[in-house]
């Protein structure tokens, strides 16, 4: 994904980062089936390429990255740490775990940080009306560019 975000991202005046595909990955990868006869088998996780933190190092002034942050705790924090390390002009913060947000709902309830401060909270809504509030805050963004 990371290649594929690469060759279009010089295109892009907007890019939406939106979950990563996995943030770990097994360190070894076997081409063939492991199979049954040890009682214990580890697995171990390396973490995979941030996509929005590697192509935020090259943003340009004329483009605008936004990012999502599901968080469980210490919400606010966590969305503004990933709002800097990873370059974005703004970060959309959802709480797992809160009752009518996240993945197992028709539902959702944001708030969008942007870069120069900015805090937009959402009331709980269907997860399609959360989208239409996300490309209003980045058409306003982007006119005020």
């Amino acid at each position: 994904m990371y290649e594929a975000a690469s060759r279009k991202i010089e295109e892009c005046r907007v890019a939406v980062f939106s979950a990563a595909v996995a943030d770990f990955t097994p360190d070894q990868v076997s081409s063939l089936k492991v199979k049954k006869g040890k009682e214990d088998w580890e697995l171990r996780l390396v973490p995979t390429r941030d996509i929005a933190a590697e192509l935020g190092k090259n943003k340009r002034k004329d483009q605008l990255f936004v990012g999502f942050a599901l968080e469980t705790d210490h919400g606010m924090d966590n969305a503004r740490k990933k709002l800097e390390a990873k370059n974005l002009d703004l970060i959309v913060l959802n709480m797992a775990g809160e009752e009518g947000a996240g993945f197992a709902s028709d539902t959702n309830r944001v708030t969008m940080l942007d870069r120069s401060g900015g805090l937009y909270e959402y009331e709980q809504k269907p997860k399609q009306a959360v989208a239409a509030d996300l490309f209003d805050r980045v058409d306003k963004m982007m006119g005020d560019a």
